[in-house]
């Protein structure tokens, strides 16, 4: 899971304008620093406050100061800020965890009923990323008064540039799984499986899961060549099954398990297939061809190694027990296909 979670954001000295100010006057005033140039500017969907993002600092301003229900109580904060995952308009989500955020920075503080604008400190990679923030408050009672969130009009943005800790790679492609703000306890989460073209290509989102602790649905595994890639996806209620796409153009394709209609959603052989890469269990060839092996039903427990072409075509070209087929490839040109059962070395033609 992702190991940014529960980042904090940093509070620069001027954050509660209300409380600053009791320090001795200075001799001389000096000039006004110039402000930095805005990264990233935003102003919420109904007006009440607006976002400005300055280097690695950002300022809300509120359009009216904090409100207080009773005399003696002190408003409660949280503000969040980050890269939104799919980049839909604030005004959509209704809640922050309603929003698919990548590792975000969250601050929960009491300020001043006077305050009207917040200055905070982001991390720099997440200042670099970031574009969607907000801030809500509310009372002791529970009366909320203040929700403003905001998607930032950002100018130039990273390029195609990995950020996770274990991306897939390819001369011209990277694919990444990334993991999203997780909700109450942290017992579940969203996560996605994203890709982009080398050098400045937009980052791409395929397909979404949810994990949980007790494991995952949705996305995994995931191979790239060129700009080619291939992942797994399920168990779900419909089963598993693979899909493809061409990062330098056309929809995802989504191909059966296994021409055997029986195993037609059977999911692949979990065994060596890690959430990033395949350690032989799922091939993609240079030319658009693609071998997997897939885990059988029933008794004995058989394993399937299966082959589809660049067209679709899919044929089964070996069936043994498990666990005994391993090391599969497809040559250079395509027109191959090995891999190893029982140890001995064996190959055919792709389909």
């Amino acid at each position: 899971m992702s190991t940014g979670q529960g980042r904090t954001i940093a509070a620069t000295a001027g954050m509660l304008l209300g409380l600053a100010a009791a320090a001795a006057a200075p001799t001389a005033i000096a000039a006004p620093k110039p402000a930095k140039p805005a990264i990233a500017v935003g102003r919420s969907a109904d007006g009440k406050a607006s976002f400005r993002l300055e280097g690695r600092r950002l300022i809300v301003t509120l359009r009216q100061p904090f409100a207080r229900r009773r005399a003696g109580t002190r408003p409660h904060v949280t503000a969040i800020c980050g890269e939104a995952l799919d980049g839909a308009p604030a005004s959509r989500y209704r809640r922050f965890r309603d929003v698919f955020l990548l590792d975000p920075a969250r601050r929960a503080f009491t300020v001043s009923p006077r305050v009207r604008r917040l200055r905070l400190q982001l991390d720099r990679d997440i200042a670099a990323r970031a574009n969607w923030c907000g801030v809500r408050s509310s009372v002791r009672g529970g009366r909320r008064f203040l929700w403003a969130r905001t998607t930032l009009r950002r100018g130039s943005r990273p390029g195609c540039v990995a950020t996770a800790r274990s991306p897939v790679e390819s001369e011209r492609a990277i694919a990444e799984y990334v993991y999203g703000w997780k909700n109450g306890a942290g017992s579940v989460g969203d996560y996605a499986l994203r890709a982009c073209l080398r050098p400045d290509g937009p980052w791409r989102v395929l397909t979404r899961g949810v994990w949980t602790k007790y494991g995952s649905t949705g996305p995994w595994g995931a191979v790239l060549s060129g700009s080619r890639i291939v992942w797994a996806v399920g168990p779900t209620g419909d089963g598993c099954s693979i899909w493809r796409t061409d990062l330098a153009g056309g929809a995802p394709e989504r191909l059966a398990s296994s021409p055997d209609p029986t195993l037609a959603d059977a999911c692949p052989r979990e065994h060596g297939l890690a959430m990033n890469g395949n350690q032989g269990v799922l091939v993609l060839g240079e030319a658009g061809g693609l071998a997997w092996i897939v885990r059988g039903y029933g008794e004995p427990v058989l394993d399937q190694l299966n082959v589809a072409d660049s067209d679709g075509s899919t044929v089964t070209l070996a069936s043994a027990p498990a666990e005994s087929i391993s090391d599969i490839a497809i040559s250079a040109d395509g027109l191959t296909v090995t891999w190893r059962e029982h140890g001995i070395g064996r190959s055919a033609p792709m389909p």
